[in-house]
């Protein structure tokens, strides 16, 4: 998602530095010599396994090392338009407080759908659905 919104502001990202999934994902985009830095290792939704401060420095210094010897080379990323953006959430009654917004689309019992050739619109409707979702009116688990 951010990798897009710089895309759409014509921004080119120079690299990536986080989990090991947020690697592979880089990876996969812009290939395996893409400057890439692992700081911690996902356990799960909430924990990680981090790389101390002094480590972490090390790793980010060294990633835009190599970041700043290729940067010539580096070219906007953006998805073809219409951008379209899915969403599966924990439980129903989060997908179903989403679909409220005017252009969100229930397209499951948990997963709403929403398309917009304006990415930047998409990117904040998904940060403002992260919002809903985690309002402890909405969510499922306190019901």
């Amino acid at each position: 998602m951010n990798t897009a919104l710089a895309g759409w502001y014509k921004v080119p990202v120079i690299m990536v530095v986080g989990d090991q999934e947020t690697a592979k994902e880089a990876e996969l985009l812009f290939g395996s010599n893409f400057p890439i830095g692992i700081t911690k290792v996902g356990l799960d939704r909430f924990a990680a396994k981090c790389e101390t401060p002094l480590n972490s420095q090390k790793i980010i210094r060294s990633t835009a090392e190599k970041a700043i010897q290729f940067i010539k080379n580096r070219k906007v990323w953006l998805p073809n338009s219409p951008f379209e953006l899915a969403i599966e959430f924990h439980g129903s009654t989060m997908a179903n407080a989403c679909s409220l917004i005017p252009g969100v689309e229930l397209v499951g019992s948990r997963t709403i759908r929403v398309r917009s050739e304006d990415f930047q619109f998409l990117y904040n409707l998904a940060h403002l659905c992260a919002l809903i979702s985690v309002s402890r009116y909405i969510n499922d688990d306190t019901l």
